[in-house]
């Protein structure tokens, strides 16, 4: 499941005045550059036609997003559950946004890709993260569970790492659960590895948040086939990247499994330094550094 376009189709501008306009206008250049249409509509005019859902169709609908800085409008169209990005500025600091699921406060500069993102978690659909030489990264999808099962089988692949869950069933509810709680509540996670030539799933790997620990955590999981072929440093490295330059992170971890020789070795030549030995659930493990 590889889409490298833009799902979104639309974006309606509901706003109060004119003048609260004016800091989309860069993002509105860019917009209509990544092929995206773009209207803008005065919410009084939208309330005095009672036409909160614009557009000539259901199908145009479904692939757009409204971003509004009028509470009332936002709470209709949450509830005729449309995408919705709230605008919250001087002027309307008392407005209701209550339930939306995203804010924005500084549009100065937004790029297209975000407002993909927004309709793409309203859609269900998974965000694309990065993309390097031989892969792209993206956020998992219960479709990529099948694949994940094939990866997994390998007594290799589950010696020092977790399993899945015994029935795909349960493996495609947590994650669904994991994109509910994890991706839209800390916009980062366990991603899908996808290979660009075949399209093939060939692992995962991304960031995490381990309880009782400061640092955010690097992890990774490539399929046997996929080994030894500088991918996992590929991916991981544009990993780093990601963390350092979209996310602000300065500093993650690595928690590797005593034994797990060749994972130790990829964390070195990623310039990560050994801190120390730790049991963690039962196992000792090695606690590896990196400042960003």
């Amino acid at each position: 499941m590889e889409h490298r376009g833009y799902y979104l189709e639309k974006v309606y501008f509901i706003l109060t005045c004119g003048e609260v306009f004016l800091p989309f206008e860069e993002s509105i250049r860019e917009l209509q550059k990544a092929g995206i249409s773009v209207e803008v509509l005065l919410a009084e005019e939208v309330l005095e036609e009672d036409k909160l859902i614009p557009g000539p169709g259901v199908e145009q609908m479904l692939q757009a997003l409204y971003v509004t800085d009028h509470g009332a409008i936002a709470k209709a169209l949450q509830e005729a559950k449309r995408a919705v990005l709230g605008y919250r500025h001087s002027q309307n600091m008392s407005e209701g946004f209550a339930g939306i699921r995203y804010i924005l406060e500084s549009p100065e500069g937004t790029p297209a890709e975000y407002f993909e993102r927004v309709f793409r978690r309203y859609a269900g659909l998974p965000w694309s993260i990065l993309e390097t030489e031989h892969c792209y990264v993206r956020e998992s999808c219960e479709e990529d569970v099948e694949a994940f099962y094939g990866i997994y089988k390998k007594p290799e692949v589950t010696r020092y790492t977790e399993g899945l869950y015994e029935h795909a069933v349960s493996e495609r509810a947590y994650i669904r659960e994991y994109i509910e709680k994890v991706y839209a509540y800390f916009e980062f996670g366990i991603w899908t590895v996808v290979l660009k030539e075949s399209g093939e799933i060939i692992g995962r790997a991304g960031l995490s948040v381990r309880e009782g620990f400061e640092e955010p955590e690097l992890g990774y999981v490539f399929g046997v086939p996929w080994q030894g072929k500088g991918l996992a440093k590929e991916v991981c490295e544009g990993i780093l990247k990601y963390a350092k330059e979209e996310l602000e992170m300065t500093k993650l971890q690595v928690l590797i499994q005593m034994g797990n020789e060749a994972s130790v070795g990829l964390a070195h030549r990623l310039g990560f330094e050994k801190k120390e030995e730790l049991e963690v659930e039962g196992k000792l493990h090695i606690r590896m550094l990196l400042e960003l």
